[in-house]
Formats: structure tokens, sequence, C-alpha cells
């Protein structure tokens, strides 16, 4: 490292409430909190809306001198308009942004395409001519066409970094196209990507390849996004040591805390014994297909909860919504998605199983749909995505 700050590392978002008790104290304050152990963060909520004019000063005031932000394009630009006719969107987006830019507090802007939008150096090109030069942008593709010599060089032509990313989609290419670089640790899960607790081998491995995309910048924004039950902050924190910067106080304490708390819960999410699909039939109990998806323990607790804390926003031929208690649950036939966002979803999701809550939604529905949608999961379970929901 040629100097301090080189490398500036933290995570993708900051606010998850499974955060609270491993890495945060409590709910409260949790970006000054942050802020005094990490010196970069990277915004995601401006992906799915626009913040209101007041939060860039919060975000302002709620962090410690030097620190810096980078923050997702809108996906208004990226994905529904897909980089084009997007003049009045992307002024709106970066003035918003701009009281960070003045106050030294805004890094990166990073345009994520979507998987669908293939090769098209045109497009590229003539949104990238738009850009204005005083902020800094770099692009992630999620499609295999982008990665070849033409891109790289539009890419390098008006200065916009190259997205190096960890995941099991893209090849890690160590491409350099600006004078600073932007790598995002993704995690290697199935479903999700993110809900993955990388090892330190696997960390080491990526040393000497930020080494050598250090050789060729001014600076290295490093965002870890594998954001389930804290491992986000405990990778980012190990990362930073393995890159030569010294964990101090807060920091240290922090990582301590999270190594205990993430050993802790891995030992304790070893699956229950669920019943046997093979010994599932139309006439089996409904009680045992929810059981065979929840495991004995979950299905008691999921049972001790109040129908009144359970709540249906749509119900129809495809798509199944509600609440329980604070919770969202959303379940797409179609697509064959189920998204929820409680903390035990992050060790249940990988391992295609329900928490308490999914196990109360369904308890919940009409049995005999209810029915239906279980029997196919089981039986299908591969081609079901069981996912977080979409939030910062």
């Amino acid at each position: 490292m040629s100097k301090d700050g080189f490398f500036l590392v933290g995570t993708s978002g900051w606010s998850y409430k499974e955060w609270i008790g491993p890495f945060y104290p409590s709910e409260k304050n949790q970006l000054p909190f942050y802020s005094s152990i990490f010196s970069t963060a990277e915004i995601n909520s401006t992906f799915y809306a626009l913040p209101p004019r007041w939060l860039p000063f919060s975000w302002l005031k709620g962090t410690k001198p030097g620190f810096v932000f980078s923050a997702k394009v809108p996906r208004s630009i990226t994905h529904k308009k897909k980089l084009e006719s997007v003049g009045r969107d992307l002024e709106e987006f970066l003035g918003l942004m701009d009281p960070l830019r003045k106050k030294g507090k805004l890094g990166v802007l990073l345009i994520q395409l979507p998987p669908k939008l293939g090769f098209n150096v045109e497009i590229l090109r003539k949104f990238l001519e738009t850009l204005p030069s005083d902020f800094k942008f770099a692009v992630e593709f999620r499609n295999k066409s982008w990665l070849r010599g033409e891109t790289y060089k539009l890419l390098d032509t008006f200065n916009v970094a190259y997205t190096v990313v960890d995941e099991p989609l893209i090849p890690p290419e160590i491409v350099v196209t600006s004078d600073f670089s932007y790598v995002r640790f993704h995690g290697r899960g199935e479903r999700p990507w993110y809900n993955y607790h990388y090892s330190l081998e696997e960390l080491r491995e990526w040393v000497p390849k930020l080494r050598e995309i250090g050789e060729k910048v001014e600076k290295v924004y490093v965002y870890f996004n594998n954001h389930f039950k804290g491992y986000a902050v405990k990778n980012s924190l190990e990362f930073m040591e393995l890159l030569g910067l010294k964990l101090k106080g807060k920091a240290a304490e922090a990582k301590g805390k999270l190594e205990k708390w993430i050993l802790k819960g891995e030992i304790e999410a070893i699956p229950e014994p669920l019943i046997k699909v093979e010994a599932l039939t139309q006439e089996a109990p409904f009680e045992n297909l929810v059981k065979a998806l929840t495991g004995p323990r979950r299905f008691e607790r999921a049972g001790k909860i109040p129908a009144d804390k359970i709540k249906f926003s749509l119900t129809n031929e495809k798509r199944f919504i509600g609440r329980v208690k604070d919770y969202r649950v959303e379940i797409n036939l179609h697509e064959k998605t189920i998204a929820h966002d409680c903390s035990d979803w992050g060790k249940t999701a990988v391992k295609k199983q329900f928490c308490k809550h999914l196990a109360a939604f369904f308890l919940s529905m009409d049995r005999l749909r209810a029915r239906e949608i279980l029997q196919d999961i089981l039986k299908n379970r591969d081609k079901w995505l069981f996912k977080p929901v979409q939030s910062e």
C-alpha cells in the first residue's frame, strides 16, 4: 500500500436489522457507529428510489471527517430506460449527490447494468458522453458479452472504472480502465449469492490481485455485499487486516464480537431432521408439508405467532404478499420465488428451508392452495429461489 487511505474498504449498505446485536449495539445511531469503524460505505438504496433532499445532509452529519460514500445509480436509468434518454433522471440524481461531492464525501457512482442488457457499444458510448467530469463513475456488467477489449477501451477513454467482481456468474477479471478502481464482493453462494461467509483463505487469494490493481491506480474502493448475518462487516474487517490496515479500538472489538457471534450462529444453524419428501402424499396431513420445509422446532414456534400478527395485502393466482409481525413475505408462483426479510431467513434460505414466519404465513393461507404450493416446492426445490426482500 503506497499511502494511508489508498484502499477504502467497507460494506454495501449499512442498515440491516440482523446486524443489530452482532455489530450494532442498538437500533439507534447506526451510521455514526458504522462511521467510527469504517471510512467508506456504498449506498444501495439510491438504486431503488431517489432519496429525499434532506437525507444526503443527514449522511454528511452522521459521519466523521474524511468518510466517503459511493452510491448506486438509480435503476430507472440502468434497468428501466437502459441508459437511453436519461438526461433528466441523471441530472436529478447528481443534484441529490452533489452535497456529498462538495464536502469531499462522495467517492464513486456505480452504474450497475441489468443481466439482460448485452453488449452494445453505441448505447454505452452515448451514455458515457453525457457524464460530467466532476463525478467519478464505475460500470458493473452482469452479462459476459461485455467482457471484451472494445468495452475496456471505451471505459478507459472516459476514465470510467470497470467494476471488478467476485460472484458466481461473471469471472473476476482484473481490468483497470481509470485512475481509480472499484471492487465488489457479492459472495459465492447459490441462492442468494450474498448469503456467503468468505474464509480467510478465499480473502487472502485476493490480496495480490488488489496489490496488482493498486500499482496502476490512485485509489481502490472495495465493498462487501454479503450482508447476511453480518458476514460483510466481518469480511471487510478481515480484508482490511490482510491489506495491512491495523484495526484499533472499536474496529478490533467489533471483529472479535462478530467472530464469536457468527461461529455460534453457524453451530446453531446445523439443520434439524426433516420429514422425508418421499413419504408425503396427497393424503398427508397439511402440517407435515410445512414441517418438511421448517423442521419441528421452528414449526412449533410458528404456531405461537398470534393470528392478528399475520396480514395479507395481495392474494391472487400468481402472487401472495403480506406481513408476519414486522416482516414482509412475497411469494411469486410465476417466477417461483419466495422473498422474506427476518434475520433467521439468512440461515434458512440458503438451505431452502422456512423460518417460523414463513411457516406461520403458509399455515394462515387457504389450505388447498397452500398445499399445492408446498408440494411444488418440495418436489421442485431446485427451481425455487429463496431470497431477501430488496432493501438497502
